[in-house]
């Protein structure tokens, strides 16, 4: 019969609570532009799903941007324990809280970052702690300011996956468009819808011809080319195989309190490994069995080699992010 827990958790003394608009539509000659101007201090990447959404055209907004909790808010977390709880049963507990004040957080989108808190009287949990459970830990130097250490760390993940120079090739003058992905998955997605997504300057050349490694940091994963995104003419999609649309990341990025300093953190949970064998379809395309990452050895290090932003870091994406994430 259900029977009500054994622990009890109520929160109290909650203040400085300010929500606000996380983005605003500029609107120029009767359109709204997209994507939105960010309100100072948010990182439109980790935030994109708070956009909101246009109309088709961009003459009206279908959905405001979403309202976001303003950094420094306060509140007294009580936790009560049924007397039946013995000594260790309650430790597990304090423990759960504790590994939830280093990694955790509150809200949407936690795993980027948002929703971090800081439990005061808590030591931090060591990078040795989470090697032993299986995961991976890498921080780099920090200072005073969580939301400076969190920008930080969602930036070394930004860049890796798309900063031009190094994910990606730089804008030829006089364009200050960045230039072609030096990841596999454009052209891998090229060559899977064929003419469509092809223009005659952009045929397919990446020699790395059906991997989508990228695909191991979460999904989905909607990929614009220009002229696509309307009604009629997608986006193509990338959603993990089977009747599932979302696949979690096994990568979290937050502000990290170690005793001293708020430091940029990046944390693989246990079992991250799983990501890379996650197989893939291919939305409004009806592809399936496409590979995220190989399983040979041999044939990881050939791939890693060949995609720049990999290359003498790791042979899978996530070990090579981590290897990314401490360098100067």
């Amino acid at each position: 019969e259900p029977t009500a827990s054994r622990v009890a958790l109520q929160v109290e003394g909650v203040f400085a609570v300010n929500p606000y608009p996380a983005f605003a539509y500029e609107r120029r000659n009767g359109r709204y532009r997209s994507p939105p101007n960010p309100a100072p201090g948010i990182n439109p990447y980790a935030l994109f799903p708070a956009h909101g959404r246009l109309e088709p055209g961009g003459y009206e907004i279908k959905e405001n941007p979403h309202k976001v909790a303003a950094a420094g808010i306060h509140f007294t977390l009580k936790l009560t324990f049924d007397p039946r709880l013995d000594k260790a049963q309650r430790a597990q507990v304090e423990e759960t809280v504790r590994w939830w004040a280093s990694f955790g957080g509150i809200g949407a989108r936690t795993r980027r970052g948002l929703g971090a808190v800081k439990v005061a009287g808590l030591s931090p949990v060591t990078e040795e702690e989470v090697t032993a459970k299986g995961g991976m830990l890498r921080l780099r130097p920090g200072g005073t300011n969580a939301t400076v250490a969190w920008n930080e760390a969602v930036k070394r993940l930004s860049n890796f996956r798309q900063q031009p120079g190094f994910a990606r090739n730089p804008p030829t003058p006089p364009s200050n468009i960045p230039g072609r992905s030096r990841w596999p998955e454009p052209d891998a997605i090229r060559t899977l819808w064929g003419p469509r997504y092809t223009p005659r300057d952009h045929e397919p050349e990446h020699p790395v011809t059906d991997l989508y490694p990228r695909a191991a940091f979460g999904l989905p994963i909607i990929f614009h080319f220009n002229g696509n995104g309307e009604p009629g003419n997608p986006d193509p999609t990338l959603e993990p195989e089977g009747e599932i649309e979302r696949m979690a990341s096994p990568l979290i990025l937050r502000p990290y309190w170690d005793g001293r300093h708020y430091r940029p953190a990046a944390l693989l949970l246990p079992r991250w490994q799983s990501a890379l064998k996650q197989k893939l379809k291919c939305k409004d395309k009806g592809a399936g069995g496409l590979s995220t990452w190989p399983n040979d050895p041999v044939e990881q290090a050939t791939a890693a080699k060949n995609i720049p932003p990999m290359a003498g870091r790791g042979d899978d994406p996530l070990s090579a992010f981590m290897t990314y994430f401490t360098e100067v």
